[in-house]
């Protein structure tokens, strides 16, 4: 626009070219200022939910581990309980020997309790952790939504102001 109003001859014509110029020039200004105030707003948001997102994905690595970890230790409880049930069986055993496996038994149990505990403090906890999430992100996305709906509509008055003082300077 600025190069068509320096070559035409009706200074009117090339006045108003140079307004429109100079109006087009103010509006991308708008534009690019508003695209940066919307990476500002939103990216923020949703990085922070990224970042959420690879602690939960890791808090549920680690509720697995839990899992799979009991379910060893359950399998070596029932394997020891079966061993020691055979044993008593077959009544051939010393009197040392079924002692120390019934310790061994009763250290099973304990490790199955333990780690059962832990799962469900896991998951507990896991459980905790969605209601805040749910809560405060909600939260935080609305008011990224509303920060970035209220800076498009200032973005928009500010691009009708432009319009009219080009129009009112015309």
């Amino acid at each position: 626009m600025f190069n068509l109003s320096g070559v035409e001859l009706d200074a009117s014509l090339c006045n108003s070219l140079a307004g429109l110029a100079d109006l087009q020039a103010q509006i991308k200004e708008l534009h690019e200022r508003q695209a940066q105030q919307d990476v500002l707003t939103i990216g923020n948001t949703v990085e922070e939910y990224i970042r959420t997102v690879g602690s939960i994905k890791t808090a549920f690595g680690q509720r697995h581990r839990v899992w799979s970890q009991l379910q060893a230790a359950e399998a070596d409880f029932q394997k020891r309980q079966s061993y020691l049930d055979k044993v008593k069986r077959q009544a051939k055993t010393q009197q040392d020997r079924l002692a120390q496996m019934n310790a061994d038994l009763a250290d099973a149990e304990k490790r199955c309790h333990q780690l059962r505990l832990e799962f469900e403090e896991t998951g507990k906890r896991l459980k905790l952790e969605f209601d805040r999430f749910e809560r405060e992100k909600v939260e935080d996305f609305k008011a990224s939504v509303e920060t970035f709906l209220e800076a498009s509509v200032e973005g928009q008055k500010e691009v009708l102001r432009c319009l009219s003082s080009e129009l009112t300077r015309s």
